[in-house]
């Protein structure tokens, strides 16, 4: 158990976590409600949540997407019970990790799966396992959670400043990439800091490279004028920007 503990206590200061991460361990600790995490696209919500599972000796299971309650319990295939992800959290008091769930309907029975003490599955009635959480993933900036406040405990995570600083140690590509990040269709997710970092440190590839890996073929010349319209000016000195201006030129 003491070498268990020091190996959370070195794996802790070892990883970055997330500015609501806190939020995240407090709720999954003291509440049995499904915990619901929205924001956008690729910020941390799941990774956050492996980094508790890996805190507490957890095993996370995931589960795409929830259409029926088949998809929830499971089914019964030539007398042969299928399990289903639920069913593996449940039974060993694991974490499920949900993505889109098609009803409120559905929603709800997940919501009173966390709150059971047991469940029928095709197979029988299981007891639900010590630890067992369901966490909701939603992709979305903005989601009213009204009516839901006391089925879900909701957390709102967004870009984190820190770990993208970390992750990008380019000062330049940072603050451009920070710039541009709500221009236009870009999609300027956590990743997208670390994929870029790392092509930029390849000797090859050029910032002129990195900079039409952002763009993601979309070189047209009305995309590059707005970023450069509402970026250029606070980014002067910026060697990408300046790289994306010359595009301009070269149109």
């Amino acid at each position: 158990m003491i070498n268990k503990i020091r190996n959370i206590d070195i794996l802790r200061a070892v990883e970055i976590h997330h500015k609501e991460y806190d939020k995240l361990q407090d709720i999954m600790e003291n509440t049995n409600k499904v915990v619901l995490l929205y924001g956008p696209r690729a910020c941390g919500k799941k990774y956050a949540v492996t980094q508790f599972c890996r805190e507490n000796w957890q095993v996370p299971y995931f589960c795409a997407n929830i259409r029926t309650e088949e998809d929830i319990f499971g089914t019964m295939f030539e007398g042969k019970y299928q399990k289903s992800q639920l069913f593996m959290a449940y039974l060993n008091g694991e974490i499920l990790v949900v993505g889109n769930v098609a009803s409120a309907q559905l929603l709800a029975l997940l919501s009173k799966i966390q709150n059971s003490k047991s469940v029928k599955f095709p197979c029988g009635r299981v007891e639900k396992g010590k630890g067992f959480r369901i966490v909701y993933v939603v992709e979305r900036e903005n989601l009213s959670i009204e009516g839901l406040q006391n089925e879900f405990a909701a957390i709102r995570f967004d870009y984190d400043p820190v770990i993208e600083a970390k992750i990008c140690q380019d000062l330049d590509l940072y603050n451009f990439l920070n710039a541009v990040r709500n221009i236009g269709d870009l999609c300027v997710t956590t990743n997208t800091f670390k994929k870029l970092y790392d092509m930029s440190k390849i000797a090859p590839f050029t910032k002129s490279d990195v900079v039409k890996s952002l763009l993601c073929g979309d070189n047209s010349t009305s995309t590059i004028e707005e970023i450069v319209k509402k970026a250029g000016e606070k980014l002067k000195t910026n060697a990408y920007m300046k790289e994306l201006a010359s595009f301009i030129k070269a149109c």
